[in-house]
C-alpha cells in the first residue's frame, strides 16, 4: 500500500509539473511577444525537461525557467535560421501535392522530403541542448543522429501520433499538455537516439 501510494504521488507529481510548466512556457512565450519569445519558451521548457529526464529535480521550476530563458533569449532565437527554411519546406511540398490531385508515383520523394525534414526538425532543439554547437553543427548532427536512428524515429512518430489524436478527441487536455507532453516524448526518443548514435560511434 505504501510502494502504491508512493507511486501515486509521483504520477501526480509528474502530472502536475508539466501542467506547470506548460503554463510558464506559455507566459514567456507571450513575454517575449510571441514572435521572439516562443523559441527561447520553447527551449528553456526543453531543457528542463530533458533534466527531468536524467533525474535532476533539485530546483524550483518557476525560477529554473526564469533563469535560463533569460540566458537563452538571444542565442537561442538564432534557430529561426535552421526551423524557418524547415517550416516552409514541409509547408510548401504538401501544398503542391495537393494541388496535382490524386496520388501518383512521383510524389513519393516529395513525401520521403517532407518525413526527413519533419524529423530533424524534431531533433533539433533536442540536440541543440545535448551539445553546445554552433548552427550549422546542430543541424548535421540532428540530421545525422536521425539517419541512425530507425527504431526510436519510428516510435517517437507512433508516440506522438497517438498524443495528437488524444488532443483531437479530447481537446480539454491539449489545452493543460499541448507543448509539455509534446516536448516530453520529443525529448525522452531523441535523447535515446542520441545515446545509441555516440555508443555506436565509440
Amino acid at each position: 500500500m505504501k510502494q502504491f501510494m508512493q507511486s501515486l504521488y509521483l504520477l501526480t507529481n509528474w502530472i502536475m509539473n508539466l501542467v506547470y510548466i506548460n503554463l510558464l512556457w506559455l507566459v514567456f512565450t507571450l513575454l517575449g511577444g510571441i514572435i521572439l519569445g516562443i523559441v527561447p519558451a520553447t527551449v528553456t521548457l526543453y531543457t528542463i525537461i530533458q533534466k527531468w529526464i536524467q533525474g535532476h529535480h533539485e530546483f524550483k521550476l518557476h525560477e529554473e525557467f526564469w533563469k535560463l530563458y533569460k540566458q537563452t533569449f538571444l542565442e537561442s532565437n538564432k534557430l529561426y535560421i535552421l526551423i524557418g527554411p524547415l517550416m516552409v519546406i514541409i509547408s510548401i511540398n504538401p501544398l503542391f501535392i495537393v494541388k496535382q490531385g490524386t496520388f501518383q508515383i512521383v510524389h513519393i520523394p516529395f513525401w520521403m522530403i517532407i518525413l526527413i525534414l519533419g524529423l530533424t526538425l524534431l531533433y533539433i532543439i533536442p540536440t541543440y541542448n545535448y551539445f553546445e554547437l554552433p548552427l550549422l553543427g546542430v543541424m548535421k548532427n540532428a540530421l545525422l543522429i536521425m539517419l541512425v536512428s530507425p527504431v526510436q524515429n519510428l516510435f517517437l512518430l507512433l508516440s506522438l501520433g497517438s498524443l495528437l489524436i488524444i488532443y483531437y478527441f479530447i481537446p480539454g487536455i491539449a489545452f493543460f499538455f499541448n507543448v509539455s507532453a509534446f516536448a516530453w516524448l520529443n525529448t525522452f526518443f531523441v535523447m535515446d537516439a542520441t545515446k545509441q548514435a555516440l555508443a555506436k560511434k565509440q
